[in-house]
């Protein structure tokens, strides 16, 4: 039930996909501020993309490259929230996908709960940082990052179903930036390792995982 929800979450940013692909190509580079980790860690390897922005990953020793305008792939940021145990869910979502496909998505989602439901903008501006982050939880509520991969066949893994284990994973965003666009409020850039799970006991290696998308939407704040 928890993975259909979350499958219904990731797919229904499509629309987001479309609309930022169509709206305002042109005007989808950020502005000049800028933060940068300057010695990172891990990230290295693998093919080096082309386009601005692009999911990569090494999955059981096979590379998976997603990249914006290169078969129909775009980026897209996405948000949802709701009451959780004690205060508000807020889930914000960079991906790249292709349009009108519901395989090989590639993205995370930052979970945080806030004490209150936000009322404006600036009220999430503190959900994306630079440096090393946690790995947490849709399913428990917990904040921090969830990597989601959805395959060829259309099966969902994330890091935080199953067991969730994330022993010697790291996740690190290295780049955050303002979108002068219209498709999201910020452009983030991140390396990672980690496990992905299906929920069925079955589990993913990734390693050398690149990413850089849209970040940050404010749902009309």
């Amino acid at each position: 039930m928890t993975t259909t929800i979350k499958k219904i979450f990731v797919l229904s940013l499509v629309l987001t996909t479309i609309m930022s692909s169509c709206s305002k190509d042109e005007d989808s580079t950020p502005d000049s501020t800028v933060s940068v980790v300057s010695n990172p860690t891990g990230g290295t390897g693998g093919t080096i993309p082309t386009s601005d922005y692009y999911f990569r990953i090494n999955v059981d020793g096979t590379e998976v490259l997603f990249q914006s305008g290169i078969n129909n792939y775009a980026s897209a940021a996405g948000e949802s929230g709701g009451s959780a145990t004690a205060g508000y869910r807020e889930e914000q979502s960079s991906q790249l996908q292709q349009v009108f496909s519901s395989t090989n998505i590639g993205g995370y989602t930052v979970v945080k709960v806030l004490a209150t439901q936000p009322t404006q903008c600036s009220d999430l501006s503190s959900i994306f940082n630079i440096g090393v982050q946690p790995f947490g939880s849709t399913i428990n509520e917990t904040n921090g990052v969830v990597v989601f991969y959805v395959d060829g066949s259309g099966v969902y893994w994330s890091t935080d179903l199953g067991v969730g284990t994330q022993t010697g994973s790291n996740f690190e965003i290295t780049e955050l930036s303002t979108n002068s666009g219209i498709e999201s409020e910020k452009i983030t850039k991140a390396i990672f390792n980690c496990t992905l799970y299906d929920g069925n006991g079955n589990s993913k290696t990734v390693t050398n995982g690149l990413i850089r998308s849209f970040s940050l939407q404010c749902g009309g704040l």
